[in-house]
Order: C-alpha cells, then sequence, then structure tokens
C-alpha cells in the first residue's frame, strides 16, 4: 500500500490511531528514548517492528481482530474500494 499510494498511506497512518496509543509510526527513536519509563514500558509491550523498505514502524501485538480494524481502516482512507477491503479482510 505504501508504494502504490505513498501520498494516502501516509495521511491514513496519521488517521489510524487508537484511543491511547497509535498503530504505525516513523519515529522509534523519539518513543525509545522517552523519559516517561510507564510509556516506555507500553511501547516495549507493542514489540513494534519495521515494514521493510518503508520509513514506518507498526505494532504487532494487536489481536486478530484489531489488526482487520487497521488495515481495513488504512485501506478506505487510501480510498481502496470496497470489494477489495472486504477480500483483504477475509484473508486475515
Amino acid at each position: 500500500m505504501y508504494f502504490e499510494k505513498k501520498a494516502a498511506f501516509i495521511d491514513a497512518a496519521e488517521k489510524t490511531k487508537g484511543r491511547t496509543r497509535a498503530y504505525l509510526g516513523t519515529h522509534l527513536d523519539e518513543l525509545l528514548n522517552s523519559d516517561n519509563e510507564e510509556e516506555l514500558a507500553q511501547f516495549k509491550a507493542s514489540k513494534p517492528r519495521t515494514i521493510p523498505n518503508t520509513p514506518y514502524w507498526v505494532i504487532t501485538n494487536a489481536n486478530t481482530g484489531r489488526k482487520r480494524i487497521i488495515l481495513t481502516q488504512m485501506m478506505a482512507s487510501m480510498g481502496y474500494p470496497h470489494h477489495l477491503i472486504e477480500r483483504i479482510k477475509e484473508e486475515i
């Protein structure tokens, strides 16, 4: 999705957030160097990993339902057709 519609991906990544945390981000160093130990512990618990060949990091400890929500929100925000979003959602 990043390589297909880079500008739309960047915009969607900014909009796709939970109540208390972001699911995607580009500023891993800022989070790792946080002075707030509680935030740092929560961040480490989210097990962030890089999205290969992009400047983005993504949390990896979300359950399957949350992953579906994140991906479908991103795709909808990026303008992918509904039938494709539903197909991808079923594959997760």
